[in-house]
């Protein structure tokens, strides 16, 4: 039995390529478009030169490295990142993306963000980020808020009183409502 190993350079590529992208290496803007220009004039050249094969390996590889980079750079530069990173404490409007899942004193949930209030500010944004709530209060409040609700109850940190005594919630803009998905953590 033989292994046809045809497609191994494009695995390769392909996995150095977000490898590369997704690294945390943040060059400058010139230096960036350097390295596209040479890329593409390196696909053009073995396009010239009938080597199909080398073009396409260098072609899968730019466009890889272009939208992991691209990925990182907006997952690392947004103002929630910018929020986390200082450490702020802050308001955020979530939406569940799946089930929460226990796990050994941790509940982990993938959540995307509607918004955040901090530092008197409220900003507008749709990032999807990883949620580890520990402990029996944290894991309702996660649960709570990926169903439509609060994540607290009434008087609690992140929950106020509606109509008729339930919690009220907040979504992302204008006319949101619990119906719509998102809750408050």
């Amino acid at each position: 039995m033989s292994h046809d190993w045809r497609l191994a350079p494009l695995a390769l590529a392909t996995w150095s390529a977000a490898w590369l992208g997704t690294l945390g290496w943040r060059p400058e803007r010139d230096a960036l478009i350097a390295v596209f220009v040479g890329l593409v004039l390196l696909i053009i050249v073995a396009l010239r030169g009938s080597r199909l094969w080398i073009a396409t390996v260098i072609g899968v590889f730019t466009v890889t490295l272009l939208m992991s980079g691209l990925q990182s750079w907006q997952r690392h530069t947004s103002p929630l990142a910018e929020l986390a990173a200082d450490g702020a404490v802050a308001l955020v409007g979530v939406r569940l993306l799946a089930e929460p899942q226990p796990a050994e004193r941790v509940t982990v949930a993938r959540v995307e963000v509607g918004w955040v209030e901090a530092r008197g500010k409220r900003v507008e944004t749709r990032v999807p980020v990883v949620v580890l709530a520990s402990g029996g209060l944290g894991a309702e409040r996660v649960r709570g808020a990926g169903r439509g609700g609060l994540g607290g109850g009434p008087g609690e940190a992140g929950g106020d009183a509606g109509p008729g005594g339930g919690a009220r919630q907040r979504g992302p803009g204008r006319g949101a409502t619990a119906a719509d998905g998102w809750g408050e953590l």
